[in-house]
């Protein structure tokens, strides 16, 4: 997807506590814009660790709607919850009068996505589960617990591997290799997702946060190209993007150090 635009972060207008990334055309230009609601690592709200990888997303043409207000720069870890992204699902529909932004109408009902790094990863599965809005969710280091776990530090909604046939768009798993303490997870959620189309994509030495700022800038590039191509896809109807994850050789598995799986399509 070539397309890239200057980006706006702000606050959320009349929902405190989010960040919107978002093109800076959007409120002058026509046509409606699909949408990303994010959740980030530690399910924390803060998402200045995600600042990078939220405005290149953006500038490819999505509105993102991140958990964590823009002046919150750091935040204590929480657990994963059913609400968080449906909120801003909820609100980037609502018109100004009842909350909403005044850019709603340029925003494409008929085209969201839930995406989120590790804890986030889990609020971004349930809500694609629980939520008949969602198109397509993205996992990053991140996946649904066993029943047989407490679901760790991101506590017990995060048990949620029972959800994952609710699914009602494809999803995406991107794991940092077998260093990446989610790596397990990323390959067991893909391994049961059976309702709908589903890609597994890992870098052999990313970790579970080198995505996001440790890994070399080339391999936080990939990870970004990536999570565009796959919303150019399932939200923008670009079928030409899935070749980047589908077929005999995929463009990123060619990359060095990536591996990727796919089924259902």
């Amino acid at each position: 997807m070539d397309r890239y635009v200057d980006v706006v972060r702000e606050q959320a207008p009349g929902l405190p506590g989010y960040t919107v990334y978002r093109p800076a055309g959007l409120t002058a230009g026509t046509g409606k814009a699909p949408v990303v609601a994010w959740s980030n690592g530690a399910c924390a709200a803060s998402n200045d660790s995600h600042l990078y990888f939220l405005t290149q997303v953006a500038a490819h043409g999505f509105v993102v709607i991140a958990y964590g207000a823009p002046d919150s720069h750091s935040s204590p870890g929480s657990t994963a919850q059913d609400e968080r992204l449906a909120s801003a699902i909820d609100w980037a529909f609502s018109p100004p009068g009842k909350g909403g932004p005044a850019y709603f109408n340029r925003l494409d009902p008929s085209r969201i996505a839930t995406a989120g790094h590790s804890c986030g990863g889990i609020d971004a599965l349930r809500t694609a589960a629980n939520d008949d809005r969602v198109k397509a969710v993205i996992s990053m280091n991140s996946g649904c617990y066993p029943s047989s776990s407490t679901g760790g530090l991101s506590g017990p909604l995060a048990v949620c591997r029972d959800r994952l046939h609710f699914l009602r768009g494809p999803a995406l798993f991107v794991a940092g290799g077998p260093a990446d303490v989610a790596y397990t997870n990323s390959v067991e959620n893909y391994e049961l997702v059976s309702t709908v189309p589903a890609v597994f994509a890992s870098h052999e030495s990313a970790g579970h946060s080198g995505f996001f700022g440790s890994a070399p800038s080339g391999v936080q590039l990939q990870a970004i190209r990536a999570v565009v191509e796959w919303l150019d896809g399932t939200l923008n109807g670009n079928a030409q993007a899935f070749s980047f994850f589908v077929g005999p050789g995929p463009t990123l598995g060619k990359l060095d150090g990536w591996t990727v799986a796919a089924k259902g399509f």
